[in-house]
């Protein structure tokens, strides 16, 4: 189902104004992401935008609700996938839908209201609106940051949530992404999504996800349990195979963590290594930095604010690759090395035969790997490379370095330390 990123384009609100953005940036964050080219964008909302009043719908020309339509609509105009994710605080509530005892998740007298509406955007959305790039609702991000986000209410929720889609006539085209967890431990599921994935709940589910921020190069390897437990449990309690994704992924809290070449190398042995285990759906937190409002400012983007020129971090270059030779439908064929622990690899393989390879190798070591192609030969493959030590800074997407003809049933390759190749024939 691709590689994507969290990608709120608010750079017409308020805080976004303040700070010096004018409606030309608009069209340069259009062509940025042309360039990045994400099969899904993740879009965060706020319930108060829709409807304010229980019952009552807001002024369409509201100015958040405007904004986040106008970035649904682009991202439909780019032929790009949008999983809408509401907020799940206060400060994304109507009066209406907040919780006397601090809960947050709305009253139990809420429930179903609130699932209506959610319900009656998304029809209106898709239908009314024509932007059927809507393909997937998450109940709430990060649930279990709060101890008073009990699983209970959440169960609830997410029963009215079919029952209201299926009210509009649109369950069938809205996937149902569950949990959206994201706290420890880093090997294995947590208390909430074993409950939240229980037989009565997961029946409703079309997927499940998780958010992690608690792997990197040294403990990658927790990385592969981390995601089998969370398949092997859901599995098991829905007595079927259910898709996984990682809806939030990254690093880059400390200052500056996100400006080194070694990140670029991390998202690519962080991507490769979750597809080989089997997850569908990768999500980078985020596409550019945002102003959320007057005060919250995040600088976690792969792309530099305004004031920085909407430069690319050494990350972009490196995810921008991985979009750019993948997409939606490939088949995934995970590739052994005598480097387990260092070199990731995959195949990428659309529906016309062609072809992408993608390997990488964080360690501090140039490795000389062989893959076995399974009967696949006969190609000319383009070359691109990611250099951690030497990552771009010219805002361009990397161009092939040189090709590589595929004739026989193995494929050696000489990967430098820190980087991420790509070898592709689209």
């Amino acid at each position: 189902m691709g590689f994507g990123v969290a990608g709120d384009l608010f750079i017409t609100t308020k805080g976004a104004r303040i700070n010096g953005v004018a409606p030309e940036d608009k069209e340069i964050m259009r062509d940025w992401i042309i360039k990045t080219n994400p099969h899904n964008v993740r879009l965060l909302f706020d319930y108060k935008w829709w409807e304010n009043a229980m019952g009552y719908t807001n002024n369409l020309t509201y100015e958040p609700l405007d904004n986040f339509i106008n970035a649904v609509r682009l991202y439909h105009e780019l032929g790009i996938e949008i999983n809408i994710t509401p907020w799940a605080n206060d400060f994304a509530y109507a009066m209406w839908q907040l919780s006397p005892d601090g809960n947050r998740a709305p009253p139990d007298e809420a429930i179903i209201p609130t699932s209506k509406s959610l319900a009656r955007l998304l029809r209106y959305l898709i239908i009314d609106l024509g932007l059927d790039n809507v393909k997937y609702i998450i109940l709430a991000n990060e649930p279990d940051q709060d101890v008073l986000y009990n699983t209970y209410r959440y169960k609830k929720q997410i029963k009215a949530l079919d029952w209201a889609l299926r009210e509009e006539g649109i369950r069938d085209l809205v996937g149902i992404i569950g949990s959206d967890d994201s706290a420890p431990p880093n090997a294995s599921y947590n208390t909430w999504f074993e409950r939240v994935t229980a037989p009565d709940v997961i029946k409703y589910y079309d997927y499940t996800a998780s958010h992690t921020y608690h792997h990197w190069f040294g403990d990658l390897y927790f990385l592969k349990n981390w995601i089998r437990s969370r398949m092997e449990l859901s599995a098991k309690q829905a007595g079927r195979d259910i898709p996984f994704m990682i809806t939030e992924f990254g690093h880059g809290y400390d200052p500056g963590e996100n400006e080194n070449g070694d990140y670029g190398t991390f998202l690519a042995a962080f991507a490769l290594t979750s597809v080989n285990e089997g997850v569908v759906y990768l999500s980078h937190w985020h596409i550019m930095d945002t102003w959320f409002t007057e005060w919250t400012f995040s600088r976690w983007g792969l792309i530099r604010f305004k004031t920085e020129g909407w430069s690319a971090r050494p990350p972009w270059y490196a995810w921008s690759l991985l979009c750019n030779h993948t997409a939606i439908g490939d088949k995934i064929t995970a590739f052994e090395s005598q480097f387990e622990n260092d070199v990731v690899a995959s195949m990428f393989e659309d529906s016309a035969g062609k072809i992408s390879i993608a390997a990488v190798n964080p360690s501090a070591e140039e490795r000389v790997v062989t893959f076995i192609m399974d009967g696949i030969a006969d190609r000319q493959l383009s070359l691109y490379v990611y250099d951690a030590k030497a990552a771009p800074d010219d805002n361009l997407l990397i161009e092939a370095s040189g090709t590589v003809f595929l004739s026989g049933s193995n494929l050696t390759l000489t990967i430098g330390a820190g980087s991420f190749v790509v070898l592709s024939e689209r």
